[in-house]
């Protein structure tokens, strides 16, 4: 997908995500294969297990790999631009004045690796927040405190 010339350059987000994307993919697809899997063990067909879980693990890792090159975000002077999607591609757009309050925020996994996530509120928009996972605190900091001079 080509991006025409009224969008701005997109920032890609730290590296470090696609590590918190695969350890997110991997656990939730885990759940189901377990349950799968008992049945398989107690009918006999135990070797697939390993084949399911390999299967799960390297499909975890490709699209992390895809959901972290396809996402990017910019600021404007109109407002805040986010790219993201692998299959579904969109790029949304909150314009300035529609910026309400601004979290920093910080998952388990996101501390360990000493990442934090901006979630940007909105007001009166089709989505209510939108955020920008994969950065680090100080960047964090300074697109929220950009984002909301933009908005004053």
């Amino acid at each position: 997908m080509t991006t025409p010339a009224s969008f701005p350059e997109f920032t890609m987000i730290d590296s470090r995500m696609r590590w918190v994307w695969f350890a997110q993919y991997s656990f939730w697809l885990s759940i189901p294969a377990v349950g799968i899997s008992i049945p398989l063990v107690v009918l006999g067909f135990w070797w697939i297990c390993p084949i399911l879980f390999a299967l799960i693990y390297l499909g975890s890792y490709f699209y992390a790999i895809k959901a972290y090159a396809r996402f990017g975000y910019a600021i404007a002077e109109a407002g805040l631009w986010i790219r993201h999607g692998i299959i579904w591609q969109a790029i949304r757009f909150v314009p300035r004045a529609r910026v309400q309050h601004t979290d920093v925020i910080h998952g388990p996994i996101d501390r360990k690796l000493e990442l934090a996530q901006l979630v940007v509120n909105t007001a009166g928009m089709q989505l209510q927040h939108v955020s920008i996972p994969g950065l680090t605190e100080a960047k964090a900091h300074a697109l929220r405190d950009q984002l909301l001079m933009l908005s004053s």
